[in-house]
């Protein structure tokens, strides 16, 4: 039943979160794969004010502007798909690690 209770709590809480942010609205997202997240990250960048991509899931944006990643595993897939989703992101709202 406690369960329950706070499973409710939280669905009510990231839906409020979703269909009434406050503002500004700023979500951090990370992982290893793009493609893992794409849908996520499309969703995110209607809602956001802007979209903080940190750990290995900055590497494959980073390839994609120029910056060199060295080693830092990336696969093309997600390499293409970072480009599409820079290209896509109209209000700057993509932020990448320095």
């Amino acid at each position: 039943m406690v369960n329950q209770i706070l499973m409710k709590k939280e669905i009510d809480y990231l839906s409020n979160l979703l269909e009434k942010p406050s503002k500004p609205f700023v979500a951090v997202i990370g992982g290893a794969k793009v493609s893992d997240k794409i849908k996520t990250i499309e969703k995110m960048l209607v809602l956001v004010d802007s979209l903080l991509i940190g750990g290995a899931m900055a590497y494959p944006f980073l390839n994609a502007k120029g910056v060199s990643v060295g080693r830092s595993l990336c696969s093309n897939e997600d390499i293409s798909l970072a480009r599409q989703l820079l290209q896509a992101d109209r209000g700057n709202k993509i932020k990448l690690p320095i």
